[in-house]
């Protein structure tokens, strides 16, 4: 009889050291793989963080090459030329306004019907200047000489007149008839052109919507 006690002891201990050796392996291996979960969450996360930084940088990348690309359609001309009076203008002279200039020549009829109205505006315009230029001695015009006195008996007071002897205008520009127009913002920056006649009410609106456009 003690003896089978004594078994019963012995097994209830041994039942009892296994119970507790397989609890701890059970609770070893929870917090193994809650800690393993907890590695995986955080290298998911960082995955992801770093998945984030990858579109905002490649974002930041293709704005920086659309503002490359959109200065680089930015068109700046220069031109200097000497008037009928003998004085060299420069388009970045006029800088801080917009420029309007009207190409003409004195054997076309509808450039000259409208130089009196062009003129008026030459001296009443407040938001833009108001240039012309002719090409002495091409495409049917006088020579340098003779255009200079036959305008000067005109009589125009207010409109400057350039004289392009190297047909810069029509190279730089693409000018192909007369009257044509070329319009420029306040930094000097092609803004724009027109073949045919214009009145002074089309002139201050356009030069208007290019004033506007650059604020």
């Amino acid at each position: 009889m003690k003896r089978v006690i004594v078994t019963i002891v012995v097994l209830t201990l041994i039942l009892g050291v296994f119970t507790s050796c397989i609890n701890n392996s059970v609770s070893n291996q929870a917090a193994e793989s809650e800690g393993q979960a907890e590695e995986a969450s955080g290298e998911t996360e960082t995955k992801d963080a770093t998945e984030n930084e990858k579109p905002a940088e490649e974002a930041k990348d293709t704005e920086e090459e659309t503002q490359d690309t959109q200065e680089e359609e930015v068109i700046h001309y220069e031109f200097e030329f000497e008037d009928v009076n003998g004085n060299m203008h420069k388009l970045s002279d006029y800088e801080g306004k917009p420029v309007y200039l009207e190409v003409w020549g004195s054997w076309c009829g509808a450039c000259m019907t409208l130089l009196p109205e062009i003129d008026k505006l030459a001296g009443e315009a407040e938001d833009f200047h108001v240039l012309s230029v002719v090409l002495p001695g091409e495409y049917g015009e006088k020579n340098k000489e003779d255009f200079i006195a036959w305008f000067k008996d005109l009589e125009y007071k207010n409109l400057t007149v350039l004289l392009d002897e190297e047909e810069q205008i029509m190279y730089d520009y693409g000018i192909s008839a007369f009257p044509s127009q070329i319009f420029f913002d306040a930094h000097g920056n092609f803004a724009g052109g027109r073949i045919g006649g214009m009145s002074e009410k089309m002139i201050t609106e356009q030069m208007s919507e290019i004033a506007e456009a650059a604020k």
